[in-house]
């Protein structure tokens, strides 16, 4: 499975509040504190993507290391995506509320302690259950982080400078993707897996101090309604429901009471969740974006290019590792290929953004002036 798509829900977000009323950089700063807050966002996409592949390529050394299947060692992938996709929109919405930088440092303070509960934890107490766990407090922070890292583009970039900084945002997350392979399993040969989740406690401490030091102070932002807990509650359970549904249905059976019921919990808490979202003012996601043609285009290319990848990146490390018998840092090596192909695919395809007419700023899905695209 590959964590790195829910970037595609922070693109959801980014659309969603284009600009909470936060102050802009231009009233705070100069060159150095857009350089700087720019590099803080940066860091986050990093880490969040270097953590999807960092781990994919490291799953048949904790499945021999705790002697579990490799269906069971999937739940490394599986419980971090249960949360993270299942809190995308609330940590979303939340941060209008209490503003942008108190959830993007709090959500860097818990992803760096997870982390080294990751590594630490399964040691000492209850083995794989605590990575297990230890994975999805990981993911608390990672939506916390992802939520609000587009969205603060928004908020505080110059609108001329907003185009460069989503470029250098995504290029960011497609390097943190490409060298994650090579990075575990190095690693994870020479060192034990243990360490791959370790390197993440440096960068994330030195990211909540330059975090702290240089992302402005948030403006209250006057609400049209009140918090829908309801829709917190509907979309993360439906989420959730659905990731459970697609990781275990083949290994449960598709007709197997377990999954009967999740399936029927997923499609009444989303059907619950798209109506009450058409319904009530203030809604956490606002559905009507989808009428818009190149938001729903680009958004439908995003999902089915990090569906494509996700099915590679979790099966292919086994294939190489178990049937070609390849050490782990070789298998590593020819998994950052195909991330290195994607960054010089987006750095091939940002090209075209430098132009300001329609036709160019058509061309990426997540192009602000496409936002307004009918």
């Amino acid at each position: 499975m590959c964590e790195g798509y829910p970037i595609y829900f922070a693109i959801l977000i980014w659309y969603h509040h284009p600009s909470s009323g936060m102050e802009n950089l231009e009233n705070i700063g100069s060159k150095k504190s857009f350089t700087l807050l720019l590099l803080s966002i940066s860091l986050a996409t990093f880490m969040t993507s270097l953590d999807s592949t960092i781990v994919n390529i490291a799953l048949p050394s904790i499945s021999e290391a705790f002697n579990i299947s490799t269906t069971t060692v999937s739940w490394v992938s599986a419980s971090y995506l249960l949360v993270m996709v299942g809190c995308l929109l609330v940590f979303g919405k939340i941060s209008d509320v209490i503003g942008y930088k108190k959830i993007f440092l709090s959500g860097f303070a818990i992803f760096t302690l997870g982390s080294f509960a990751c590594g630490f934890l399964p040691e000492f107490v209850l083995g794989f259950p605590a990575l297990v766990i230890s994975r999805m407090f990981q993911a608390v922070g990672g939506a916390m982080i992802t939520s609000v890292a587009a969205a603060m583009i928004a908020a505080y970039i110059p609108t001329e400078q907003k185009g460069k900084a989503m470029s250098i945002i995504i290029l960011f997350a497609a390097l943190g993707t490409a060298i994650g392979p090579t990075i575990s399993g190095v690693l994870t040969q020479y060192l034990s897996w243990h360490w791959f989740f370790f390197i993440n406690v440096p960068v994330g401490i030195f990211a909540i101090l330059l975090g702290a030091k240089i992302i402005p102070a948030s403006q209250w932002v006057e609400r049209i309604g009140a918090f829908d807990r309801t829709g917190s509650v509907l979309i993360f359970a439906g989420l959730a429901s659905l990731v459970f549904v697609v990781s275990e249905g083949m290994t449960l059976g598709w007709t197997s009471p377990v999954i009967l019921v999740v399936s029927a919990i997923m499609a009444v808490t989303l059907g619950w969740f798209v109506l009450r979202e058409l319904k009530i003012s203030d809604p956490l996601l606002d559905l009507n974006l989808f009428r818009k043609r190149n938001f729903l285009i680009g958004n439908m290319v995003l999902f089915l290019v990090f569906f494509s990848f996700s099915g590679i990146s979790y099966l292919l490390p086994f294939y190489l590792e178990y049937v070609h018998r390849y050490e782990t840092s070789t298998a590593g090596l020819i998994m950052a290929a195909l991330s290195f192909a994607m960054l010089i695919a987006g750095l091939v395809a940002d090209l075209p953004s430098t132009g300001s007419g329609p036709a160019n700023s058509a061309s990426l899905p997540f192009s602000p002036s496409s936002s307004g695209t009918s």
